[in-house]
């Protein structure tokens, strides 16, 4: 029984890569969400962007003048 509780011990104790594992956690918890959000919203993201997309084309396209009649 002592000797299960030495290796418990030792196992608890150990904080050998620690930082990695938190690094990972902390990386997991930004990317997490981040796939969810485009899982349940894609669809409307995609036709968001593509709307949003059109109307800088369009906007673009009409021009404002000439550039050089400052």
């Amino acid at each position: 029984m002592r000797k299960l509780s030495l290796l418990i011990q030792k196992f608890h104790d150990d904080d050998q890569g620690a930082p990695e594992m938190s690094t990972v956690l902390i990386i997991a918890l930004i990317v997490v969400p981040l796939v969810i959000g485009i899982v349940f919203f894609g669809r409307m993201l995609l036709t968001w962007f593509n709307e949003a997309g059109g109307e800088m084309r369009t906007e673009g396209d009409e021009g404002v003048g000439e550039p050089d009649e400052f």
